[in-house]
């Protein structure tokens, strides 16, 4: 039986769905872990969702069809591959033309918002009691090709790596959010997304190696630079992120200094956790809002001071 897709996705065929399993998403020795490590360390620990049929490459074939069909091409990110080569195609050739492939958003879909929930349930009560609300849960597929390195990436969310099929390494700097290059590039990187080659250098020099295999799934902190490389199978990774108001008001502080010196300011680095980037945040967010009205009233300008 078919059943409903979540917003915009309500003209496409959603996946199947599939009875909940009878275990937990995750080893009970999880919330232990967690609440040693949470929020700032990496660490690993088990899961059951190697057995759950969403997860399985007939129906992520399935999944970025009905991506493509619902115009949520954007929701498919291709990295470092041939171009004009769509997600479909990209899938197909896995073994054939080396890719990383990363479906985002499918908790939009009803089946996957349903598999990320009974998921984070887990582990929602120990994140809820150390950093606050669980806020603004997604999920994400990736799949690499064979022996395929990804690039380096920064992301402003928490994040469990689960890994369903394959292998792979996770190259990752230290607990900090800020253990690399000087604060100038590393706001740099939080609002671009770019590694600029100081941190390229960094990940190299002063790094953790962690090798993740089916039946695993990887915490990684927010705003700690890391890089992923399948083994010698095609890996397929399921990932949970979520924000807490820290690493929402972090970003901001980020981006805001990144703006300041722009205009010629030097603004004092962002805190990092536990300190709080409060007003940071908050003149970032009405920053924004003030860009929005302006790009309404001089609109050839795009906005921007």
């Amino acid at each position: 039986m078919n059943l409903p897709i979540q917003s915009s996705f309500s003209q496409a065929t959603e996946p199947r769905s599939f009875p909940s399993a009878e275990l937990p998403a995750f080893y009970d020795a999880a919330q232990d872990v967690l609440a040693v490590n949470y929020p700032t360390r990496w660490c690993t620990f088990g899961h059951h969702l190697t057995r759950n049929s969403l997860l399985r490459m007939g129906e992520i074939e399935q999944l970025v069809k009905t991506m493509s069909a619902a115009g949520q091409k954007s929701s498919c990110e291709i990295e470092d591959t041939i171009d004009g080569l769509n997600a479909r195609d990209a899938l197909s050739r896995l073994r054939e033309i080396p890719s990383v492939i990363r479906l985002r958003d499918i908790d939009r879909f009803a089946s996957y918002d349903a598999l990320m929930r009974d998921a984070l349930k887990q582990v929602k009560p120990h994140v809820k009691n150390v950093s606050g609300p669980m806020l603004r849960p997604e999920a994400a597929l990736v799949i690499a090709s064979p022996y395929k390195r990804a690039k380096i990436r920064l992301d402003p969310a928490y994040t469990i790596h689960i890994q369903i099929s394959g292998s792979r390494s996770v190259t990752h700097c230290s607990e900090t959010p800020m253990p690399i290059a000087n604060a100038e590039e590393f706001e740099q990187f939080v609002g671009s997304g770019v590694a600029c080659q100081a941190i390229e250098d960094s990940i190299e020099a002063q790094s953790t190696i962690r090798h993740v295999a089916p039946g695993e799934a990887l915490f990684a902190p927010a705003f700690v630079p890391y890089r992923e490389q399948a083994h010698d199978e095609v890996s397929v990774s399921l990932a949970l992120s979520w924000r807490s108001r820290w690493s929402i008001q972090y970003e901001g502080a980020c981006r805001l200094n990144a703006r300041l010196r722009g205009k010629g300011a030097q603004p004092d680095p962002a805190r990092i956790y536990p300190s709080g980037n409060l007003g940071k945040g908050l003149a970032w967010r009405g920053w924004q809002a003030w860009d929005k009205v302006n790009a309404r009233l001089n609109p050839v300008k795009g906005g921007r001071e």
